[in-house]
């Protein structure tokens, strides 16, 4: 069985489907046994590093309507009958996890996170685009999680 963690504007992209592609995307998952996950830190992710890293009353107002935004599309989705299921992450990162939805990794797990970050932040400033280290560390803990809950469920 399939399963694809979900990127935010995926959920968001899926939540609008209507109609005939909304009736092919079910039909499509069904045939194939699809699951689709996210972990609470892609919930919660640019929520926490525009909370943390811009403090205005613009920022807090982006904060609010992209947790609507992700709420709702969440809703909107189990609504149309499609199941998004909120998975532990495999790491537990400071300022980044829900301790109730984090599991401790181990050192071969620690290691391969911390080579992740590095890489994803070489990357950023190689494309001029550098990130915020706490959005980095939530995109290595993310990737982590994914490729545990694959593996580990269907291998």
């Amino acid at each position: 069985m399939p399963s694809f963690f979900l990127d935010t504007n995926v959920l968001w992209y899926l939540a609008g489907l209507e109609d005939v592609d909304l009736h092919d995307f079910r039909n499509r998952m069904k045939a194939s046994n699809t699951e689709l996950s996210t972990t609470h830190v892609q919930v919660d992710e640019s929520t926490e590093h525009i909370k943390f890293h811009e403090k205005s009353e613009k920022h807090e107002k982006t904060v609010s309507n992209y947790q609507q935004k992700t709420d709702k599309a969440l809703e909107a989705l189990n609504n149309k009958g499609i199941n998004v299921s909120l998975e532990d992450t495999k790491i537990v990162v400071l300022d980044v996890s829900r301790f109730d939805l984090a599991r401790f990794g181990d050192e071969e797990i620690e290691k391969f996170y911390d080579e992740l970050r590095k890489e994803i932040d070489e990357c950023q400033k190689a494309k001029g685009k550098p990130k915020p280290l706490l959005n980095i560390a939530c995109d290595a803990t993310i990737a982590v999680s994914s490729l545990d809950h694959d593996f580990s469920r269907y291998n």
